[in-house]
C-alpha cells in the first residue's frame, strides 16, 4: 500500500527486520495468526476440496510417493493387459516398488503386493515358501513322506 505524505513505513512488532503486513505483524506471523483464528473454517474448506478433487489427490500422492504419473501407471497397466504382473488373475491396481531404491517395478494386484511386503521382499524367504508349497503338492501330506 502506498504511503501518504512520505510517512515512514510501519515496522511490525513481531519482527522489526521484516516488512509490515497487517495488525502490527509481518506476513509470516499474520498468516500463522489467521490460520490459528480460522482453523475450523480452513479445515472444512480443505476437506471439501479433497472430497471434490480425489483424482488430483491421487495424482499428487502417486507422484510424491513413487515419482510416477497416473499416465505412466495406466500405460504400464495397459501393457500388462490390465492384470497383475505376478498372478495374471486379478486387476493390477497397486504400484510395486523397491523400498531401498524407490524404483517402481510394476503394477500388481493388492494381494500380490501385500504378499511381497509380508515377505519383506526377501528372495530367499519367497523361494523357501515355494519349496514348502511344493512339498505338499496336491496331497495334503508331505511328498517325501516324513510327516
Amino acid at each position: 500500500m502506498p504511503r501518504k505524505n512520505n510517512e515512514p513505513a510501519r515496522i511490525p512488532d513481531c519482527h522489526p527486520d521484516r516488512k509490515h503486513c497487517a495488525r502490527g505483524m509481518c506476513k509470516q506471523c499474520y498468516d500463522r495468526d489467521y490460520g490459528n483464528r480460522n482453523r475450523e473454517k480452513l479445515n472444512a474448506k480443505a476437506r471439501k476440496w479433497a472430497k471434490d478433487n480425489p483424482k488430483k489427490i491421487e495424482r499428487t500422492r502417486k507422484k510424491y510417493n513413487y515419482g510416477i504419473s497416473l499416465e505412466e501407471i495406466q500405460a504400464r497397466i495397459s501393457a500388462q493387459d490390465g492384470l497383475c504382473k505376478i498372478c495374471m488373475k486379478r486387476p493390477a491396481k497397486e504400484v510395486d516398488h523397491n523400498h531401498e531404491t524407490g524404483q517402481v517395478r510394476s503394477i500388481l494386484c493388492g494381494k500380490c503386493n501385500r504378499a511381497f511386503g509380508l515377505f519383506d521382499e526377501d528372495q530367499m524367504t519367497l523361494l523357501s515358501a515355494v519349496r514348502y508349497l511344493r512339498l505338499w503338492e496336491n496331497t495334503g501330506k508331505l511328498v517325501d513322506g516324513k510327516e
